[in-house]
């Protein structure tokens, strides 16, 4: 019984593992002569989400009658809600991975950009003293 009250979702568990888990619970317990109905089941698995399932179980207590409500729709509504996240999720990683490349790009770009800008100065240095050099010996013919 301890199992069953101290039931909830595991870290990185997904919905199908979850409910095969609170399941078997279950079934143990029926053996030892504790039937749990399929109603406090359901608000078992239910109440067992992480927080970050709020959403989902608010909705699903305002549209669906929980009496009624079998553990594989609600399974089901899960299982939908669930991709949902995990596509969230990969959508974030692949934004997060694209930052991190582009952040590397960049300072790789920085850093042959400053190596082209020290080089273009050397040499903008060069061609302006020899121009200054040119002027000033035109400028001694001149005179």
């Amino acid at each position: 019984m301890q199992n069953y009250e101290l039931f909830v979702m595991k870290h990185n568990e997904s919905i199908r593992d979850m409910i095969i888990r609170s399941t078997n619970i279950i079934n143990e317990l029926s053996t030892l002569g504790n039937e749990i109905l399929v109603e406090d089941h359901v608000r078992k698995v239910m109440t067992s989400l992480p927080s970050t399932w709020k959403p989902k179980t608010t909705a699903i207590e305002k549209t669906k009658n929980l009496s009624t409500l079998t553990l594989e729709d609600l399974m089901g509504s899960l299982m939908v809600y669930e991709l949902g996240l995990q596509e969230k999720q990969d959508a974030e990683n692949v934004r997060k991975e694209r930052g991190i490349s582009l952040k590397e790009r960049e300072e790789e770009y920085s850093e042959s950009e400053s190596e082209d800008e020290i080089s273009m100065f050397k040499q903008f240095g060069k061609v302006y003293r020899q121009f200054k050099n040119n002027k000033n010996k035109q400028g001694k013919k001149n005179f």
